[in-house]
């Protein structure tokens, strides 16, 4: 075991540039009331016991990120690839956080300068062992207001409102050019000013001007052929938000607070009305109060709105209890609150788990919990344990992300 322990460690220090070990000491920001899992000396002993050897956490004065839940490819960021964690411990070396993402096996920040961190499974590379676990700074971007993940595609949206992505091209869901793999951010060609972005299955969508523009694989997954530039998704008016799930459903959000749903296959209820037909125009999710926000980024086939009262709403697919209403079936594409948290704030989408922040900085937890990625082994939504002072939150397929202070 120690054999196996020194070897990767090596790798590590070979492949990759592993910050300076600080001394051990809390990283706790003062008066947040998180309890981190402490390492002892230079050696985290979680890790060694999974085989791997880290770099001591370093201290965090303010806006700390921290993780919980799958670690397969170093996604906690926490310096480790390996074992998941239950319990939120610090993301490495960072501090100044504004707001956190995940992707299937990554993780992303943005900080307070609109600076763009990433960790975990790389998506500038077709390798599938290219593995960061601790954070570093993506070049070539300009200040960023919010980054989406989808599969093996990372996009960010400018506070210029210009749009970046890189990753995969096999869809053309970064560029015209042939099918090939960006390493680098590429500018969304395209002109107009975006205000929101959301990625999913092959496809990116914007919002500029209230209307929503795709390109890439767009409609179902047996859809129509990629589309290399923009197109214009008929049908939708004054939009303010917009969210995608892992299997193509689109959801947008207009000025009214109405939910409209397209794409996808509606085969759970995803779009509110078990309509089986494909490429099937925007249509009115019924049944749902005045919705502020949207959450749907790793879902397979389930949707969350985060309604003007506080009160989160779910329908479509139950797997593995992702609705969070307590109920047994499978499928019900009809919008139900959620039962437990009330005064959120904000919201989102795992796969079949979701996050809702509350205005008292606790964080509620609801779905599957596999990989730690709630923080409970209760079915109905519950407090994540371990958490208070948070400020934002953001979801990967199976790990969870805050930021606290």
């Amino acid at each position: 075991m120690v054999r196996r322990a020194l070897l990767l460690a090596a790798v590590l220090v070979v492949g990759m540039a592993v910050p300076a070990a600080a001394t051990p000491t809390s990283v706790a920001p003062a008066g947040s009331g998180f309890t981190p899992l402490s390492p002892v000396g230079n050696v985290d002993v979680r890790a060694d016991l999974d085989g791997y050897f880290a770099p001591a956490s370093s201290a965090c004065a303010v806006h700390c990120p921290v993780s919980w839940g799958a670690n397969d490819h170093g996604e906690l960021g926490t310096g480790t690839v390996g074992a998941g964690e239950s319990r939120p411990g610090q993301v490495f070396g960072l501090s100044g956080i504004t707001s956190v993402a995940g992707g299937s096996d990554n993780g992303a920040a943005l900080d307070s300068d609109g600076g763009v961190w990433t960790w975990g499974s790389s998506t500038a590379s077709s390798q599938s062992q290219d593995v960061t676990p601790v954070p570093t700074r993506l070049d070539g971007l300009p200040p960023a207001a919010a980054i989406t993940y989808s599969g093996h595609n990372g996009y960010v949206l400018g506070r210029d409102g210009s749009v970046w992505g890189w990753g995969d091209n096999f869809f053309n869901q970064v560029t015209p050019d042939a099918d090939q793999w960006f390493a680098t951010p590429q500018q969304i060609a395209g002109p107009g000013t975006a205000t929101a972005i959301a990625a999913g299955s092959g496809a990116a969508y914007l919002v500029m001007a209230g209307k929503v523009y795709g390109w890439g694989r767009l409609g179902d997954l047996g859809g129509p052929a990629p589309q290399a530039n923009r197109q214009e998704v008929a049908g939708l008016a004054d939009v303010t938000a917009i969210s995608t799930t892992a299997t193509g459903t689109v959801f947008a959000r207009e000025s009214d607070s109405t939910v409209w749903a397209w794409g996808g296959s509606d085969t759970f209820g995803e779009r509110g009305a078990m309509n089986l037909q494909a490429n099937t125009p925007p249509a009115q999710v019924n049944g749902l109060p005045a919705i502020v926000g949207l959450a749907n980024g790793h879902t397979t086939e389930t949707a969350y709105a985060l309604a003007a009262d506080g009160t989160v709403w779910s329908w479509g697919g139950n797997e593995l209890n992702a609705l969070g209403t307590g109920e047994r079936t499978n499928v019900d594409p009809t919008p139900h609150q959620i039962p437990g948290p009330t005064g959120i704030t904000s919201i989102a989408g795992g796969a079949n788990f979701g996050l809702g922040l509350k205005s008292d900085g606790t964080v509620w937890s609801w779905g599957d919990n596999t990989d730690g990625q709630r923080g409970t082994n209760l079915i109905a939504a519950q407090l994540v344990a371990g958490l208070s002072g948070v400020t934002a939150i953001g979801a990967g397929s199976s790990t969870s992300y805050a930021v606290i202070g």
